[in-house]
């Protein structure tokens, strides 16, 4: 995923820095079945820490024993691990271990990427067998260029590869700061998403007012599309004003998203879509249908904690096309609101 990606290279770029060497596991094929698929990723660090994980468990420690030979001797290899006869998998998974060594090529284009948040490819270069070489690597493919992982990284045409289209990290945008808020961002951060939280003018917040949040910023309601939201973003309204939530959606409903949801019952969401589509007529009417309100899948949350967790799920199960109960009852005070 490219949450678990971005983690890494960050902490990559982090040992740099400090001349800590790191290596990149990843899993590239499997034979049978395992808990994780190929395309999961573990960075090890010289001091063995790690970012990722490579399964549920049950083959990092074996991983990372491996791994002190690609340390010493700076080459790539690929080993098997045959969870047939152990607990856990039960299947032979084929990982990739490489050195790290990432170029300032690298790093320029991984800011475009971020920057751009438009899919990338990432390809390993590799061979079905248990063996050792300096051109088994992994590189990223973006604008027709290939950008590898390591400095020393040789391609070649004559090895198999392991290729995933990775989309960037699905945006929450939460339109509103109140404590119920805090505990959104927070999880949609640990959940892998980018989070926008967006304060009234009048009441700016900063950053370290929401754990997870990538930008806290305050926005009048005519300059919210000033986000550039896209297919990959999420909203959910939760002002707790009704005035506040009819002008933010008035203005968010003519933007691109995949998920819109606002804190609040049936009655009021009814309401609120009624008078929008009063204020204006040309508002679609598909999207004033797929309002997600009350937010959130129907667990019974009561609790801010449990509603951001019904929330989330929700989005997640939107963007993966899963059958779920959508029609959330709430029976809390901030759903009734």
């Amino acid at each position: 995923m490219f949450f678990e990606l971005k983690q890494i290279i960050q902490h990559a770029v982090t040992c740099q820095s400090a001349s800590v060497k790191c290596v990149l596991a990843t899993v590239v094929g499997l034979d049978g079945s395992s808990y994780r698929k190929p395309g999961v990723r573990m960075l090890i660090t010289e001091h063995c820490e790690t970012v990722g994980a490579v399964s549920g468990g049950c083959v990092e420690k074996e991983v990372m024993r491996q791994a002190q030979a690609v340390f010493r001797d700076d080459v790539a290899c690929v080993m098997t691990y045959d969870g047939r006869y152990r607990l856990g998998c039960e299947g032979v998974l084929f990982i990739l271990i490489e050195p790290i060594l990432l170029s300032h090529k690298f790093l320029r284009i991984w800011s475009d990427i971020l920057d751009s948040r438009l899919p990338v490819s990432l390809v390993s270069q590799y061979q079905k067998e248990v063996s050792q070489s300096p051109q088994y690597g992994t590189y990223l493919r973006y604008n027709d260029e290939n950008v590898p992982l390591s400095t020393s990284f040789d391609f070649s045409e004559s090895y198999q590869i392991f290729q995933e289209t990775l989309t960037p990290p699905l945006r929450l945008v939460i339109v509103g700061t109140e404590h119920d808020a805090v505990h959104m961002a927070r999880l949609a951060s640990d959940s892998g998403m980018e989070v926008i939280v967006v304060s009234s003018v009048k009441d700016p917040r900063v950053p370290n007012d929401f754990l997870g949040a990538s930008a806290v910023v305050a926005l009048e309601p005519d300059d919210i599309q000033s986000l550039g939201l896209d297919d990959q973003t999420a909203i959910i309204l939760m002002t707790h004003s009704y005035s506040r939530d009819f002008q933010y959606a008035l203005n968010l409903l003519q933007t691109e998203y995949c998920y819109f949801g606002i804190i609040g019952s049936h009655k009021r969401k009814n309401m609120l879509l009624d008078e929008l589509l009063q204020y204006n007529e040309e508002l679609d009417i598909d999207k004033l249908e797929h309002v997600h309100s009350p937010a959130g899948l129907d667990i019974g949350a009561v609790t801010p904690q449990e509603i951001a967790l019904s929330v989330i799920a929700e989005i997640i199960s939107l963007v993966r096309q899963r059958d779920v109960l959508r029609e959330s009852v709430h029976v809390n005070m901030i759903q009734k609101g």
